[in-house]
C-alpha cells in the first residue's frame, strides 16, 4: 500500500507553509529599528521610582539673616533680630498695634510652612495678618491669625496648598495688648515654579499654636 498518497503529501506541505511563516514573522519582529515584545513591555511598565516619587527634603529657614524692614523699631531691639536665628532676642516696635515688619526672602518661593514665634507681654487677644507678594505688584492676604496668644508661644502655619511665588512677606499685627514685638519668624518652601502674577488670592487654612518648648 503506498503510504505517501496525496493527503499526506498535503499535509506536510500545509506544516512546512506554517512554518516558513511563522519564522518570517519572527525576523520582522527583530529588524532594526523594529521593537520587540520584551522592549515594548519594558517600556510601557512604570518604574518604582515613578509609582513613589521620592519625598522631598524640608527646605532651610528662608527668613534668616534675609534683609527685613519694619514700621518702627527700639534703637536696641531692630528688626533683623526676627530672622536672625535666635529666639532670645526680639523685634519690638516700641508701640502698640498696628505695626508690620517685612522680609525680603532674596527670590520669589512657593511657601509651605510659616513660624511666628511671639514675643508678648501680657498675654491677651491678637490679630496678625501674613501677607505675600512677588517681585511686583501688591500685597495678598495669605492668612491670618486671632486668637489668645502670649509669650513664647510658635503660631505655626502650613498651607496645604502652599502659597507660590512670594519673594516679599509681611506681618502686621492689628490687635495686641502689649507693643507689637516677635522673637523669630522661620520661613520654608522651595523655588517658585509658578509665574510671579500668581501670588494667590486671600486664602483661609488651619493653624495650630504650639507652646515653645
Amino acid at each position: 500500500m503506498n503510504r505517501n498518497g496525496p493527503s499526506s503529501t498535503g499535509s506536510r506541505s500545509a506544516a512546512l507553509l506554517v512554518a516558513m511563516a511563522t519564522l518570517v514573522a519572527l525576523q520582522a519582529c527583530t529588524l532594526p529599528g523594529r521593537p520587540t515584545a520584551a522592549s515594548v513591555a519594558e517600556s510601557t511598565i512604570p518604574s518604582l521610582e515613578s509609582l513613589h516619587p521620592a519625598t522631598p527634603e524640608p527646605s532651610e529657614n528662608l527668613a534668616l539673616h534675609s534683609l527685613v524692614t519694619a514700621s518702627a523699631s527700639l534703637p536696641d531691639q531692630r528688626a533683623s533680630a526676627a530672622v536672625d536665628g535666635d529666639p532670645q532676642t526680639v523685634w519690638n516696635a516700641g508701640w502698640h498695634p498696628p505695626q508690620w515688619i517685612e522680609i525680603d526672602l532674596g527670590a520669589a518661593f512657593d511657601l509651605d510652612r510659616v513660624i511666628l514665634t511671639v514675643a508678648q507681654d501680657p498675654r491677651g487677644g491678637t490679630v496678625h495678618q501674613i501677607s505675600g507678594r512677588g517681585e511686583t505688584g501688591d500685597y495678598r492676604l495669605l492668612y491670618k491669625f486671632h486668637d489668645d496668644t502670649g509669650d513664647g508661644l510658635e503660631l505655626d502655619v502650613s498651607p496645604v496648598a502652599g502659597w507660590g511665588a512670594v519673594r516679599y512677606l509681611k506681618i502686621e499685627t492689628t490687635e495686641s495688648p502689649s507693643w507689637v514685638a516677635w522673637r523669630e519668624i522661620a520661613v520654608f518652601g522651595r523655588p517658585s515654579s509658578q509665574p510671579l502674577a500668581q501670588v494667590g488670592a486671600s486664602r483661609t487654612w488651619p493653624t495650630s499654636i504650639t507652646p515653645q518648648s
